[in-house]
């Protein structure tokens, strides 16, 4: 059994945690009745003025000039030929290394016929 002291002690406790879970929520009520309020405070304000109604600022874009444009698309024209070229390039060394390939096959499966047939004359032999 506890002692009185222990008792009144142990509801001392609970009751200041009881005590700072309220403040906690009150803060936080009202917080973030503030944060909302200034949020559509600022929202209407906006939508008076005529601007946009969302937080981040509509970027225009910025417009080129014709000869920007011109120089634009002679790069591009000029990168999408030597990105032709440069597959061409790759599509040829795939045509050699394929045919280096199969003729690679083609002597490896000869030789192990030759090596066969080899060591079947040799059983023969012996």
């Amino acid at each position: 059994m506890l002692d009185w002291f222990t008792k009144q002690r142990i509801q001392r406790r609970k009751q200041t945690k009881k005590g700072e879970e309220e403040k906690r929520k009150q803060t936080e009520t009202t917080t973030s009745k503030l944060i909302t309020e200034k949020r559509t405070k600022e929202h209407r304000d906006r939508i008076t003025r005529g601007e946009s109604p969302s937080p981040r600022p509509i970027k225009k874009r910025a417009t080129k000039s014709l000869a920007e444009l011109r120089e634009e698309e002679s790069l591009l024209l000029t990168e999408r030929i030597n990105l032709k070229d440069e597959l061409a390039a790759l599509r040829l060394t795939l045509e050699k290394k394929t045919a280096t390939n199969d003729s690679l096959k083609r002597i490896k499966v000869e030789n192990i016929g030759a090596t066969f047939t080899w060591s079947l004359e040799m059983e023969a032999l012996l």
